[in-house]
């Protein structure tokens, strides 16, 4: 089983990443990262744990891939801060 996180949760991670990563059977979204907290209730429905600070999931411990989908301006900086707690990134 692949576990996966997700930085940023707008619309292409919304509406693309997300569901097709939640029908596939070798993939476990362990966690993901948004500011919106509104978002929050439905990703914690789905038994997926939620957090809105990036220093949460360096808490957390490591995982298999973390797929960061937020604006190009804010990557350099989470790259840095993430780089240490996966096997692979994805931008």
């Amino acid at each position: 089983m692949i576990k996966i996180g997700i930085i940023g949760l707008g619309n292409v991670a919304w509406n693309v990443h997300l569901p097709i990563l939640l029908s596939r059977n070798d993939v476990v979204v362990s966690w993901i990262c948004d500011l919106d907290l509104e978002k929050k209730n439905i990703i914690e429905k789905k038994k997926i744990k939620f957090f809105n600070k990036i220093d949460q999931i360096v808490e957390y411990g490591k995982i298999d891939i973390i797929l960061i989908t937020t604006p190009y301006s804010e990557r350099i900086k989470i790259f840095d801060k993430i780089k240490n707690l996966c096997k692979a990134i994805f931008f």
